[in-house]
């Protein structure tokens, strides 16, 4: 073991006196060298210098580790993320095959602020020039696949909802009586709840008229992947007619989205690697659209309300977004990624 510091100085001093004294008397360096006070002091600054050499490598061989961890994580997932532009296969852009293959790859994910930090510049072409977002009609797969897939523009398609039942089925008293029915389906694995600022813990609490307590705006969204209630809700909306044939259906992951009037969320951008789709089947819902910080100075920001009846599509890991509730009514919608291969 190495001496303590008060130890090593005091025969530093000790040293310095003793080199002092011997110089008057005559003594060459070697001599000086093999006195045991010298000889001590040399073996303990060695021991010092490497344990401290030791602690450096460990800790730079750690760091090392960990960014290969995360690099890899990260070249993973932007290779997932931007694959569909790209033309990859169906079962790369599937989100349970990409929790596989992630588990796989990577000892621990990407922090989610990281991603976003260090993602790559987007093509500003995105919205370069757009001044509104388009409201369509009565187009083909092929023409909205042309048109609006790939480049990254937002739309409204104002007659999406072709032999849907669901905007006059669905309300409030209808998901309520559907759930409780199904209790298991309010705490189904996987079917995360998100209920931002809302305070609500479960889908349970939504529907059992904790929603009618408390006095401030909220809104809140699940995935539909609990099978008995997905079949139900599925016989009164159907995959968009306007969306190019899909060769992998596996996984049918739809969002139900609840919230009251005067509601808006903060900004934010989707860490998903798809374009999404939302249908707005009751109610109002305002959108305020903002691209990319790279893109401030090529490109505007955009606000468009999307009314019952009207599909939005827009690639939401792209732009940056704010949504309001702008209706007295419970707004009630329905979306979800979609892939084109």
């Amino acid at each position: 073991m190495g001496l303590p510091p008060t130890t090593v100085e005091a025969a530093r001093r000790r040293l310095r006196e003793v080199v002092r004294r011997g110089e008057k008397l005559g003594l060459t360096r070697s001599d000086l060298a093999s006195l045991p006070a010298a000889r001590r002091l040399a073996t303990s600054g060695l021991r010092r210098c490497w344990r401290n050499t030791s602690l450096a490598i460990t800790a730079f061989a750690v760091i090392l580790a960990i960014t290969a961890v995360l690099a890899k994580c990260y070249v993973y997932h932007e290779a997932t993320t931007s694959s569909y532009t790209s033309g990859a296969t169906a079962a790369s852009l599937d989100p349970w095959w990409q929790q596989q293959q992630l588990q796989r790859l990577c000892t621990i994910s990407m922090p989610q602020q990281l991603v976003r930090m260090f993602r790559p510049p987007e093509n500003c072409d995105m919205c370069r020039g757009l001044r509104q977002v388009d409201r369509i009609a009565n187009i083909s797969p092929a023409n909205f696949k042309k048109r609006y897939t790939f480049s990254g523009h937002p739309v409204i398609v104002t007659d999406a909802m072709r032999n849907w039942t669901a905007q006059h089925v669905f309300d409030f008293r209808f998901l309520k009586t559907l759930y409780q029915q199904l209790p298991q389906a309010q705490r189904s694995q996987g079917c995360q709840l998100i209920a931002t600022d809302s305070g609500f813990a479960s889908l349970g609490e939504v529907f059992n008229g904790s929603h009618t307590r408390t006095a401030e705006p909220w809104h809140v969204g699940w995935r539909n992947c609990d099978e008995r209630a997905a079949t139900i809700l599925r016989q009164h909306y159907g995959r968009p007619y306007f969306l190019p044939p899909s060769s992998s259906d596996r996984q049918k992951l739809e969002w139900i989205y609840l919230g009251s009037s005067g509601y808006r969320e903060t900004m934010h951008i989707d860490m998903v690697n798809r374009p999404s789709w939302q249908a707005q089947l009751k109610g109002s819902k305002r959108w305020f659209l903002f691209p990319p910080p790279e893109c401030y100075y090529q490109c505007e920001s955009l606000e468009v309300t999307v009314e019952p009846g009207e599909i939005i599509v827009v690639d939401t890991a792209r732009w940056y977004r704010e949504t309001a509730i702008v209706s007295k009514d419970l707004s009630i919608a329905v979306g979800a990624q979609f892939d084109f291969t």
